[in-house]
């Protein structure tokens, strides 16, 4: 016997929305026929320079230098890209457009297109 509340609980938290968030956005990257990549650096040194990127794509043709899109999932209505800012600073000659799937609608600011959830499957 499992107490349904208990579950209700459990999924309402924050961090199991953005896991089973990041999984469905995983899982259809992967449908479209992305080969998914991620990213993660950690500096011992100087916390500042920690970043991770939740997922990295390649374009299918290769077109110029810039064929990497790094993907943030955001599962919530705030949120930062301080990450995602970082990685294209520090990668800007391989880096493309950046995107961020978050719960809102579309919007572009600079090289980061903010695109809703559903639309993960379009990249």
């Amino acid at each position: 016997y499992i107490n349904n509340s208990l579950i209700g609980s459990w999924l309402a938290t924050e961090k199991v929305r953005f896991m089973i968030t990041k999984n469905v956005v995983a899982q259809m990257l992967a449908a479209a026929g992305n080969r998914l990549f991620f990213y993660n650096h950690v500096d011992r040194d100087d916390a500042s320079n920690d970043m991770e990127i939740d997922f990295l794509i390649t374009k299918s043709h290769i077109t110029s230098r810039k064929n990497i899109s790094p993907i943030e999932v955001k599962s919530s209505t705030h949120f930062t890209t301080t990450s995602l800012n970082k990685c294209m600073n520090k990668f800007s000659q391989t880096i493309g457009g950046a995107f961020v799937l978050h719960t809102n609608d579309v919007k572009i600011e600079g090289n980061i297109s903010y695109l809703p959830l559903y639309m993960a499957g379009l990249l």
